[in-house]
């Protein structure tokens, strides 16, 4: 009998214990809830602020853009009169000066416009070849005659003769990095070369341009920093070369824009190279043409993606569902196409749009869509950009299916 009673005091104790624990839990998941929507409701704070910081950065330097083209417009007239060997001078050193001012004013500008997803990338077709020889060119008839540096470019066969993206900020890229390997080599040879390799995605190569100097080089402790905003190697750097520290950031930005990236190698006192990856279509497709042609009164799905194999099965996927889709490649055809008709729902790719998709999603909910069904798919989700998107109002968003099967069974329940 005791023996039993004590086998009973043993069951009583564990039970209490676990209840306490179960209680204890509870509350600390409770306080992760709150801790969780405060870090939230910080999140958006952040966001807000940095908001309001690029606005008055862009507003700020578009005040200042200005009057500068007044001065350099008016300096440029005043050179042109008769002036002494002195005055010319002063003159030019207005002019200098002036052109810096307004090179930094459209770093500024270009950073406020990536920071606030509102920078868009052009899908034109273009020479890399000639874009090259372009940008190599201006610095062998500006730069020779100031230190003994020769600049050379070599586009690989392997590079297709005809692609399709943004040669002005690609040239922005190129004309960045050779700027900065001018700066820091005194003699030698400044060399550019482009290769390609097949991407995963038809219709697609990655680029690989990259610019090599025989420059000072950068210690390997600040190799990695030195992409970062208003950032240089260290504050001799500055002191002796000066800049802003803005054309690698931007460098880096632009890059990541084109789904690619910017890496260095460097040795000190023997010279850098700065490598650039892009992901650029080779034979353009019209979007229009993976479009269906939608009768009065169908059920429309918006497709926001600029990879043809994965809008091809969707299309197909919502087409055995009933529903006709429309296919745009960027958030600005998005806008237009919101705009003008009602969807019953978009799939939109996070990589094909500015911001993550954001800025699509605030505008879809801005417009009282509440109806809307938005699925958001990404290469790389996390739980962080999840939860941003969901706070946004997405109301999917997952990995990026990869075949149709997967995409069918992501939609199931939802379309």
């Amino acid at each position: 009998m005791p023996q039993a009673r004590k086998n009973v005091d043993i069951s009583v104790t564990e039970k209490k214990e676990i209840e306490e624990k179960v209680v204890a839990l509870e509350e600390i998941n409770k306080n992760m809830e709150i801790l969780f929507r405060e870090i939230e409701a910080k999140n958006r704070e952040l966001v807000q602020l940095n908001a309001v910081k690029s606005d008055f950065v862009s507003v700020v330097s578009h005040e200042i853009r200005t009057p500068m083209n007044g001065i350099l417009g008016f300096a440029a007239l005043l050179s042109r009169t008769k002036l002494d060997e002195k005055q010319t001078d002063y003159v030019d050193t207005i002019i200098a000066s002036g052109n810096l001012l307004l090179r930094l004013i459209d770093d500024i500008l270009d950073l406020a416009r990536i920071e606030k997803g509102k920078l868009t990338l052009e899908y034109i077709p273009f020479d890399f070849t000639e874009l090259v020889a372009d940008a190599v060119g201006m610095f062998n008839d500006t730069k020779a005659v100031e230190k003994p540096v020769e600049f050379v470019g070599y586009v690989a066969a392997d590079v297709p003769r005809s692609l399709h993206g943004d040669p002005v900020r690609i040239k922005q890229i190129l004309l960045n990095l050779l700027g900065n390997a001018n700066k820091f080599t005194e003699r030698g040879r400044i060399a550019v070369t482009v290769s390609s390799m097949p991407s995963e995605h038809d219709g697609y190569v990655t680029v690989l341009m990259s610019v090599s100097d025989t420059g000072c080089g950068i210690k390997e402790e600040h190799q990695e920093k030195i992409f970062e905003n208003f950032t240089q190697a260290d504050s001799t750097v500055k002191r002796r070369f000066g800049g802003s520290g803005l054309g690698l950031s931007i460098v880096r930005s632009l890059a990541q824009l084109m789904n690619g990236d910017v890496s260095v190698v460097s040795e000190e006192g023997k010279g850098s190279t700065f490598a650039v990856t892009m992901h650029l279509q080779t034979a353009k497709k019209v979007a229009h043409d993976l479009t269906d042609v939608c009768q009065a009164g169908a059920k429309k799905i918006l497709l926001v993606d600029n990879a043809d194999d994965f809008v091809l099965f969707c299309r197909e996927t919502f087409k055995r569902r009933g529903y006709c889709s429309v296919v745009v490649r960027n958030s600005l055809d998005a806008f237009c196409e919101l705009k003008n008709s009602v969807f019953c729902g978009i799939v939109v790719s996070a990589q094909s749009v500015e911001n993550g998709g954001l800025d699509l999603i605030s505008f879809v909910r801005g417009t009282l869509r509440a109806n809307t069904l938005i699925f958001v798919v990404s290469e790389h989700p996390d739980e962080i950009k999840r939860r941003q998107l969901i706070g946004a109002g997405a109301d999917v968003c997952i990995r990026k299916p990869s075949s149709e099967e997967e995409f069918e069974k992501a939609i199931d329940g939802y379309f």
